[in-house]
C-alpha cells in the first residue's frame, strides 16, 4: 500500500526534530520515532524514511549514531551566491514572478494556498512542516469546505472583530453573512491560521532579504543538480 507523501513527510520530519535535540543509536531513534509508524512493516518505513534523509543530506550516521546537520548544510562563497538566488526567485519578486515582497499582506496566505509555487511548497514540506506546511493544509481544507464563507470577498459583510480577532479576511457576498454568524468558531479558526501563515511568510522574506537561506530542500535547487570547483 503506498503511504500518503504527507504522512511521510510528517514521519522525516519527527525524525529531524528528534536528532536536533541529541544524536542517537539506531534503537533510541526508531523507539523515539515509533508512534508515528502503523503496520507490519514500520521498521522498513523507517529505514526508507532514515535512507530519503541521508540522500537529502538532512542527517548522516557516525561512530554507531544517527546525527542531524540541522538542515544548515556549508557553503562556500560560489556555492552560497547561487543557493540565496535559488532562495530569492522562489519568495522575492523577480523578472517575471511576484514574490511575497509585492503581495499584500491580506492576500499572502490565500494566494499561496491558491497559486502554490510547487518548488517553494517543496520547501515548505521539507524545512517548514509544522510552521507553515501543516497550517496551510488545514487552511486551505477550511476555504474548500465552506465555499460560501471564503471564496468570494465582496464590501457588504464584515466579520465582527471579536470573530476576525487580528487583520484577517473581509468576508463579503449577502449570502455568506448568515453562513459566517452560524460558523463563528470557523471563521475564527480560518482567521487564526490566516494570520499565523501571514507571519510565518513575511519572516521568510525577512530572513532571505537579509541573506539568509530558505530551509528545506526542492527537486529544482540548483546544488542538488550541479557540482563547484574550487
Amino acid at each position: 500500500m503506498t503511504v500518503p507523501r504527507d504522512v511521510k513527510y510528517e514521519r522525516m520530519n519527527k525524525i529531524r526534530e528528534v536528532l536536533e535535540e541529541r544524536p542517537l543509536s539506531p534503537g533510541e531513534l526508531f523507539s523515539s520515532v515509533e508512534p508515528q509508524y502503523t503496520g507490519k512493516s514500520n521498521r522498513r518505513q523507517h529505514q526508507r524514511d532514515l535512507r530519503g534523509l541521508m540522500i537529502q543530506d538532512l542527517i548522516y550516521f557516525e561512530d554507531g549514531l544517527y546525527l542531524s546537520r540541522d538542515n544548515k548544510p556549508e557553503y562556500n562563497d560560489a556555492e552560497y551566491k547561487i543557493a540565496l538566488n535559488h532562495s530569492k526567485q522562489l519568495i522575492l519578486t523577480s523578472e517575471g514572478s511576484q514574490g511575497f515582497d509585492q503581495i499584500m499582506r491580506e492576500a499572502a496566505a490565500g494566494t499561496l494556498a491558491s497559486h502554490p509555487n510547487p518548488w517553494l511548497i517543496e520547501h515548505l514540506k521539507t524545512g517548514y512542516f509544522y510552521e507553515i506546511y501543516q497550517p496551510l493544509l488545514k487552511y486551505r481544507e477550511l476555504k474548500e469546505k465552506n465555499p460560501k464563507i471564503f471564496n468570494m470577498r465582496p464590501k457588504d459583510v464584515q466579520v465582527p472583530v471579536d470573530i476576525r480577532q487580528s487583520d484577517g479576511p473581509w468576508f463579503k457576498a449577502e449570502e455568506c453573512e448568515i453562513a459566517v454568524a452560524a460558523n463563528p468558531e470557523v471563521v475564527a479558526e480560518f482567521c487564526k491560521l490566516e494570520g499565523e501563515i501571514t507571519e510565518k511568510i513575511y519572516d521568510l522574506v525577512g530572513r532571505v532579504v537579509n541573506g539568509n537561506l530558505l530551509s528545506g530542500r526542492c527537486d529544482a535547487c540548483p546544488l542538488s543538480h550541479i557540482k563547484i570547483k574550487e
